[in-house]
This record gives structure tokens, sequence and C-alpha cells, in this order.
């Protein structure tokens, strides 16, 4: 049987990112996938450009992932793998800056596959929600963090802490914090910083 070189190249270009992709732990949209967009795709499919009606802004691209997107979570074939892959037959992506690198490549394929999800269970819009108060929370064992809060949900402070935001007990942090947070909810402005 004769193999075609194109075809024998994408075979084992295949096999090489399978074995990469085993090799990486779970793709987060937030912290592995999103930056790799915003740094290589969003002159074209970001910050308000839609080129080919695409856009990959965390507010836009859920319209991208379904089984007749571009994006289909679970397959390793889907039509964004291909095209940052280069393959014949599409069209390449990124058309400016450069291609991706292996990594990269690798870590969006490891996303797709593993089912595009678009955050740790914390919808978008949750991500999205203006900033109550920035400052820095203190839990009940004296750990501290600088945090954005965003509201409280369910006897939840919703902070968002580099990016991701996390739902953290009411309960679980000081008294102070919990102080801090009860005068923001109660007063709501502009987003402030603590004093």
């Amino acid at each position: 049987m004769k193999v075609m070189p194109s075809l024998l190249i994408m075979r084992v270009t295949s096999l090489a990112f399978f074995l990469l992709l085993n090799s990486l732990p779970a793709a987060d949209f937030q912290t592995d996938v999103l930056p790799i967009f915003q740094n290589k795709c969003y002159k074209c499919h970001g910050n308000g450009e839609t080129k080919g009606d695409m856009s990959l802004e965390p507010g836009q691209i859920r319209r991208f992932i379904s089984k007749q997107g571009p994006i289909v979570p679970g397959d390793s074939n889907a039509q964004i793998l291909r095209m940052i892959r280069e393959e014949p037959g599409v069209e390449a992506m990124p058309r400016q800056g450069g291609p991706l690198n292996e990594k990269q490549i690798a870590v969006i394929t490891q996303w797709v596959v593993e089912g595009a999800k678009l955050g740790e269970g914390t919808p978008y819009a949750l991500t999205q929600k203006s900033v109550l108060l920035s400052g820095t929370w203190t839990n009940t064992e004296g750990k501290r963090i600088e945090a954005d809060l965003l509201g409280v949900e369910d006897e939840k402070a919703l902070l968002r802490i580099k990016g991701k935001v996390h739902q953290v007990p009411l309960k679980s942090l000081s008294e102070e914090s919990q102080a801090k947070i009860q005068e923001a909810i109660e007063q709501p402005s502009q987003p402030k910083e603590e004093k």
C-alpha cells in the first residue's frame, strides 16, 4: 500500500500531538487557551474584530462551539484545529503574526478534545460582573489574597483572583473581610480600591 507523503506527515503529526496531549495537565480556557487566542488570534478574531464572522472572545466564542461549528467539542479533527495545524485543504490560521508553536497547538487541541469548556463551572457572565471592591481578603486562618469582589451569592463571596472567579464561603473569611463585603454589597457604587 502506497501512502502519500502529506498523509504520512499528517498521521505522524497527529501521533505526536496525541502523545504531547497525554503529557499535559487538563487545559483550562481562561488560563491556558484564552491567552493564546489573545496573543495570536485577536488581531482578526477579538477586540471587536470578527473576520470570517468569528470571534474568539469569551463572550462570543460559545456561538462557535457546537457539532456544526468550527469548534466541535471532543473532535480532534475540528475545523479550528485543522486550520491552526495548517492542514491541506483548509485556510491556515493565524494569517498574521506567524503560526502557533507545537505547544500552543497542543493546548488548543487538548481543550477542544476535552470538550471545549469555557471554565471550571463558572459561567463566563460571572467573570464579567462589575467589581464592587478590589483589595486584600483574609481567611479565618490568616491567609491573605488580592482579589476583586464581584458580589455574594448563596452565602459565598464571588472573588476574582488572577482572572478566575472563585466562590468562597463567607464563613471561611475573617470577620474583617466579611464586614468589608457586607459594606460593599450594601452600598454598591463605582469599582473602588480598598483604603
